[in-house]
Formats: C-alpha cells, sequence, structure tokens
C-alpha cells in the first residue's frame, strides 16, 4: 500500500483524495496510490512546518496576522489546575461514549461534487459493537482512573466521545476525510468536560461501494490478498469500522488528556520511528531511528509515525512508555512553580511517580516502569527572560524534556516561540550546552528528545524564547520582523522526565 505525506487535525488522521480534475471519478477509480496523508496537531494557528525560508517567513507571517487580530496581554495569569486529576478531585474521570449521529446518513463529494450518488447511510452500531469499544477502551486505560459509560451522566464532570458522528464532517475525497478530532490537547487532563470525535466512515463508504457498484474497494484499502464477496464485505464492514473506531477514540482520548504524537515513540532509547529524520529537530541532532515499537502505540498516526492506514482496522494498540508518563502525571501530579524553584536555588529533583505499565509488549513490557519526573509552572515574564533549572543526572539516563504552553488551549497566555536547552556543569562552574531544541517535526513546541546523559552530575535546563527562530539548520529569522515579539512572552510548563523499564511484576 502506498501512502504519502501525512497531517492531522488537533489529533485527527485526514485523507486527501486526488485533485480537481478526479471530481468526476467512478466507485472503481478509488485507488490507494491516490491518497495522502495529512498532518495538522495545531489547526487554529498551523504546524508551520518549514521547508525552506521562503515558506518560513510566508508562515510567520500569516501567523502574525491571525494573532495580532487578537487581543494579547502580557499579564501573568493563573492556570488554575483545580480540576486535575491528584488536584483536589481524586475521583475518576468518567468518560461518556455516545454512539452514532442525529443524521442516519453521511454524504459524500470530491470538490463539492457528490460522488457516486452522494449520500451513503451511517453504520449502525449494534450493541455487540458498543461494548465491544467500550471494552476495548477500558483495557487501554485500566491502568489508571477511568469509567467508561454509554448513558450520558446526568450530573458531573465527564468527557464525551462521539463515535461514527459524521454530521459535521462529510467526507470530501478532494478535501479531507477526518478519522477523529479531539478539542484540546489538555496536559494535566485540567479540564474534564473536554470531547472529540471518532469517525469510521470512510470504511463504511468503502463497504457501500462494494455491495452496491461490485468494486472490492475494501479488500484494496484493507490490503487484503483475496477478493470479498458480499458475505467477507459484511465481516470486513464491522471489522474495520469497529477497530478503526476503538483504536481512534482511545487515542483522541488520549489527546485530551494531554498526550501527542511523539509520546508514542519508543522504546526511549531506540530514538525516533524510520518514518522521522532527526534533521526535522532544529537544531538538528543526532538520533537513531530504530524506534519499531511506535507502530503499535495508541497515539501513533500515520503522520508522525508512519503508521499504515491499514493498521486501525487490525492491530488492537496499547499506550507507550512516555505516554505512560503523563497518564501518571494526571493522576499524581507534584509540580512546582518557577518561584519556588527559585527559592531553591533553582534545583529541581525528578521525583518518582507511582503508575502502571500499560505495554503488551516491548522490550519493556510485564514489568514496571520507573517514573521519574520534574514539572514546573513558569512564566517568561519579560522579553529575552531565561529561566534555568539545575537537576542531577546519571550517565547513561535517557533524558527528555519539552515545553507544553501553545499547544494546551488551557493556557490563555501560551509562549508561542521558546527555546530548551541542556547544559552540562563543568568542574570549573561554567556550563557547557550538549543539546538545544527551538523546532520538531510537529509543531513549535520544543523538545529535548531522548537524549543520553554523558556523564553523572548536574546539568542546568534553559527555558528562553530568542528573537531569532530557526527556519533551517544555522538559517534564522528574526520574529521582531512580523511583529510577533509580544507573542515570547507568557506563562508555560516545562515536563522533564526519565522513564524507563525495571524486572518484575507489573502491579
Amino acid at each position: 500500500m502506498t501512502l504519502n505525506k501525512i497531517t492531522l487535525l488537533a489529533g485527527a488522521s485526514l485523507l486527501i483524495f486526488g485533485t480537481a480534475a478526479n471530481a468526476q471519478l467512478a466507485p472503481e477509480t478509488l485507488t490507494q496510490d491516490s491518497i495522502r496523508i495529512l498532518n495538522d496537531e495545531c489547526p487554529s494557528t498551523g504546524c508551520m512546518n518549514f521547508t525552506s525560508e521562503a515558506s518560513a517567513r510566508a508562515s510567520l507571517q500569516a501567523l502574525a496576522n491571525s494573532l495580532n487580530s487578537q487581543s494579547s496581554t502580557t499579564q501573568k495569569q493563573n492556570r488554575g489546575r483545580g480540576l486535575a486529576q491528584g488536584q483536589q478531585n481524586n475521583e475518576p474521570q468518567v468518560v461518556y461514549l455516545a454512539f452514532g449521529s442525529a443524521d442516519p446518513t453521511f454524504n459524500v463529494f470530491v470538490n463539492g461534487v457528490p460522488f457516486a450518488g452522494g449520500v451513503f447511510p451511517d453504520y449502525v452500531y449494534t450493541q455487540d459493537d458498543r461494548d465491544t469499544i467500550q471494552a476495548r477502551m477500558e483495557a487501554d486505560y485500566a491502568e489508571y482512573n477511568f469509567v467508561f459509560t454509554q448513558t450520558e451522566p446526568s450530573q458531573g464532570d465527564f468527557s464525551t466521545i462521539r463515535i461514527g458522528d459524521n454530521d459535521a464532517n462529510p467526507i470530501d475525497l478532494a478535501g479531507g476525510i477526518l478519522f477523529g478530532r479531539a478539542d484540546n490537547i489538555d496536559f494535566g487532563n485540567d479540564t474534564r468536560s473536554d470531547s472529540a470525535f471518532a469517525d469510521a466512515s470512510f470504511w463504511q463508504l468503502l463497504a457501500e461501494l462494494d455491495a452496491n457498484f461490485g468494486t472490492q474497494n475494501l479488500a484494496t484499502f484493507l490490503n487484503l490478498p483475496f477478493a470479498l464477496d458480499a458475505d467477507g464485505v459484511e465481516f470486513f464492514r464491522r471489522l474495520a469500522v469497529v477497530n478503526q473506531s476503538a483504536n481512534t477514540a482511545a487515542h483522541e482520548l488520549g489527546h485530551i488528556l494531554g498526550l501527542r504524537h511523539h509520546d508514542s515513540f519508543g522504546a526511549p532509547g531506540d530514538g525516533l520511528p524510520p518514518a522521522r529524520d532527526p534533521g526535522e529537530f532544529l537544531p538538528v541532532v543526532d538520533l537513531d531511528q530504530d524506534a519499531l515499537e511506535t507502530l503499535s502505540h495508541i497515539m501513533a498516526s500515520g503522520a508522525s509515525a508512519g503508521l499504515a492506514l491499514n493498521s486501525p482496522p487490525f492491530v488492537d494498540r496499547f499506550f507507550s512508555e512516555r505516554s505512560a508518563v503523563k497518564l501518571a502525571i494526571n493522576e499524581r501530579t507534584r509540580s512546582i512553580s518557577e518561584d519556588a524553584a527559585m527559592v531553591n536555588g533553582g534545583k529541581l529533583t525528578l521525583n518518582k511517580v507511582v503508575g502502571g505499565n500499560p505495554l503488551l509488549s516491548g522490550e519493556n513490557s510485564g514489568g514496571k516502569l520507573d517514573i521519574r519526573t520534574a514539572l514546573v509552572d513558569g512564566a517568561m515574564d519579560e522579553l529575552d527572560d531565561v529561566d534555568s533549572y539545575t537537576i542531577k543526572a546519571r550517565a547513561g539516563e535517557i533524558f527528555n524534556a519539552e515545553m507544553i504552553s501553545r499547544t494546551d488551549r488551557n493556557n490563555d497566555l501560551p509562549v508561542f516561540f521558546s527555546k530548551l536547552a541542556l547544559k552540562q556543569v563543568q568542574a570549573d562552574g561554567s556550563a557547557v550546552e550538549v543539546i538545544s531544541n527551538q523546532v520538531m517535526f510537529e509543531g513549535r513546541e520544543p523538545l529535548i528528545f531522548d537524549f543520553t546523559i554523558p556523564a553523572d552530575g548536574e546539568y542546568i535546563l534553559e527555558v528562553s524564547a530568542p528573537d531569532l527562530v530557526p527556519v533551517a539548520q544555522d538559517v534564522y529569522v528574526s520574529l521582531a520582523d512580523f511583529g510577533l515579539t509580544p507573542f515570547r512572552v507568557g506563562s508555560y510548563e516545562m515536563l522533564a522526565y526519565v522513564v524507563e523499564g525495571k524486572p518484575g511484576k507489573n502491579k
């Protein structure tokens, strides 16, 4: 199966078919080679993944036009974490699974022109389908404090996953097919009432085309080595819709709990999956591309990990080590304010966080996960502010750190351009930078990824928001040129962690 470039809309897989010239295509001309998968985890302002200095300048200007049309302030604000799990609320996170849509049909177009009649019946989720999907999600989240229900709660906070909801999401084969989308990437689970949708209507469409036009679209797109008769179409229709729904629903729920696509990469220490290039990090980093376990993990997507289109219908995925870090933090957060850290001389301790091990296979499955984290609530209070935090680390540890600011819509005053740098403290007290990041492959929140600590000792983790932003290796542009200076100021959360597998029983 040939898949080209991929994009995701706030956690949604988006398929693009053909061009305007394909508007009159017949059902039998729907082919794998016509499909591109695009990725956009930041739909409101764009991921700004630059391919050249010219494209970078165009993207920055578009961003400036968008942001400057909104009111901005540099006043420091509190983020209000009172609803986070483990933050004055230890009740289970309730998740309501809402099946179906109000309209029993969905529409299909190519560039606005109805495709093969244009109207198709929704897939009808049987009670067995619903129970199967709920059981799959309960198993995915079994290590954490969740309750799933198919009955809408009459009181209290709850998240909603709309499964099979396509009323506001018609398929346009030239404009995009969304398998799912999350309202927010809510790191810390600050809001317990976020929602998302998961829609497997693409597979329903293929089955309807096969049933009504005698095509073999399901067999083609599922990469089956055999043709399907009528009974086969019905069997694989259900298999594809139910499994896609379960995997996508778990993925989108992960987003509204704060997980991102790079949280699927694993195992820690294996670097990137082959679909990702170290050159997509600026400055460029030295990383292996051995993270083959990534494709088994819930937060993998086609865009981020090279996940094949036919994988969700066949593979029951599970959470990775990196996802386990954030899910454990949601329930047992131990954060420190920037001010408190400064009182302690800027020293941070990577504290142990108790959390389960959700891995069903891989090098760290079957035992415990040793999760140690430091989480800081901070702010860039003024231009050229630099926040410095000192940690102790051991040689050989796989260290990760990331900023959470712009990607979390609960942050009313995000920093749009930031940098993370790790410096090694020398014997004479000076500090030498060993790694830094301003841009990574998906979005513009910096990520220090899978850095192997070279020696025991102290390291300084610096948070800043410089004027110069890299658009290619050793090529920088000035934010001031685009009127984006005010967006170098704002609040952030900075997460640093080490996660390692340990032998022994999981419980």
